[in-house]
């Protein structure tokens, strides 16, 4: 739905916190649409309650209107929700870019930004890590580890921590790792190099560290081989890093340690050298639901 007619100013934005503040600061903007394949902002002078003739369907597009100067819900530190799963619930419209998430729920004070995805399998990710490689040329050299590192448990590591939000997918960064299960206990495993996978807890957990049974399904095919193929366990207390396996070998090993081995990003679960090669920009992501 957007409102249609009274657009006075157009421009591009990474998201539609954008828009939200530059209508808060423009006297003459009542709403706005946020046009969602051009990540475009299209400030109005009215809103659909006062034309309610020029509120009309529109796929492309998604409208909110100010309230009395009110923060539009995720969009300001005074108004943030609690992790990107609560924002997809309250506004399921809204599409994937930076909110504002506070996970205890309380004064606000410490709320802080983080990226949404509110495409991937139903939406309501919060991204927590986003990292590269030190050698990705060099993919199965012990030179090639991930980078950065969460603060999760892993005394033999040697590469960069983070506990910095990331805040794209391409942001190099890792939120403070005791977080990540304060906003939830799905995980969500992207990456440009190997399938994606979204699993949940068993008697192991990635938020809560703890080495045990996993039950993942394939999210996205990266890989043209190997279909059907999913990790089912994950050692979290490993000295380099966690890795997820099933009977016949390595699915992702987060390694991060360069001098160890190398950081198994395989599609067929042997725990071999069958991620996607000459990858521009080489990366991967976990979000947390």
């Amino acid at each position: 739905m957007a409102l249609n007619g009274f657009v006075f100013k157009k421009f591009s934005a990474r998201g539609p916190h954008v828009c939200d503040d530059r209508c808060d600061r423009e006297l003459t903007c009542q709403s706005f649409n946020y046009v969602k394949e051009t990540n475009t902002c299209e400030l109005n002078n009215r809103t659909k309650e006062a034309r309610p003739e020029n509120f009309k369907p529109d796929p492309a597009r998604f409208y909110i209107r100010r309230l009395n100067n009110r923060v539009i819900t995720g969009l300001s530190q005074t108004s943030p929700v609690l992790n990107c799963k609560d924002l997809k619930q309250k506004l399921p419209t809204l599409v994937s870019g930076v909110y504002w998430i506070d996970p205890d729920g309380g004064s606000h004070g410490n709320a802080f930004q983080a990226y949404c995805d509110q495409q991937t399998d139903g939406g309501g990710w919060t991204l927590v890590w986003s990292y590269t490689f030190t050698a990705y040329s060099s993919f199965t050299s012990s030179a090639n580890a991930v980078t950065p590192r969460p603060t999760w448990t892993d005394g033999g590591a040697n590469t960069r921590v983070s506990t910095t939000v990331p805040l794209n997918e391409t942001h190099y960064e890792a939120m403070n790792f005791a977080l990540w299960r304060t906003i939830g206990n799905e995980t969500l495993i992207k990456s440009n190099i190997n399938n994606w996978i979204a699993c949940k807890e068993g008697t192991g957990s990635i938020v809560q560290q703890k080495t045990g049974s996993i039950t993942c399904k394939l999210v996205k095919q990266v890989y043209t081989q190997c279909v059907g193929v999913l990790p089912n366990k994950v050692t979290m207390r490993n000295p380099y890093g966690p890795y997820l396996y099933n009977s016949r070998g390595t699915y992702y090993y987060f390694i991060s340690n360069t001098g160890a081995f190398w950081p198994v990003h395989d599609p067929c679960g042997r725990g071999s050298a069958n991620q996607l090669q000459g990858v521009a920009n080489p990366h991967g992501n976990i979000f947390v639901r």
